[in-house]
């Protein structure tokens, strides 16, 4: 299913530079299943060097919030609202990171999702799987810096190579690169 963009796409620069958050806020880093320790170190630092801020892991959740046993899945709007909200509100970005499979109702499943009025994310990894860990690092990195640019008022890129770009199955995250497009770097900075 494609992503609504008519709003997105018909603001002027000006007007999207209007509600991008300029400051270089923390991100802090929630996980829900363990993780290998040498691809979480390298996802904090490509997301970090690309954010330009500092990514720091805070402790492992413990939430069970969510699944919809008719899906299979679980719902990203109730993770970020149930198992992200008791380490919220801080000045800083909160991004879980999980293995479990998420969806939205529109939406057979996604990469990640922001909410930006409770300044929280989440990304799983669950589609973002392959045997090659380098590939994983890459695809992990990307959907964290994709949702942090959301919850600092970024909108999607038509950009299909900036890391903007709504990621709509596996072939977009990998044409992304984990960088911001000339376009974004500026509305942010």
């Amino acid at each position: 299913m494609k992503p609504s963009t008519g709003a997105v796409f018909n603001l002027t620069p000006r007007q999207r530079r209007a509600v991008v958050r300029k400051t270089k806020t923390p991100v802090r880093i929630l996980l829900f299943e363990s993780l290998d320790e040498h691809v979480l170190r390298e996802v904090m630092l490509l997301a970090s060097r690309s954010l330009d801020t500092n990514l720091r892991v805070l402790s492992n959740a413990d939430c069970n919030a969510g699944f919809d046993s008719a899906r299979g899945q679980w719902s990203a709007d109730v993770v970020i609202e149930k198992c992200l909200a008791e380490y919220s509100p801080s000045p800083d970005f909160l991004m879980g990171l999980t293995s479990r499979d998420l969806y939205v109702p529109s939406l057979n499943f996604v990469f990640g999702l922001a909410r930006v009025e409770v300044g929280s994310a989440i990304v799983s990894w669950h589609r973002l799987r392959t045997d090659q860990e380098d590939i994983l690092i890459q695809r992990i990195a990307k959907e964290v810096v994709h949702e942090v640019g959301h919850l600092k008022g970024l909108l999607h890129c038509r950009n299909n190579t900036c890391v903007m770009a709504f990621s709509n199955e596996l072939s977009d995250t990998d044409r992304k690169c984990v960088q911001f497009c000339d376009l974004c770097r500026r509305l942010r900075s």
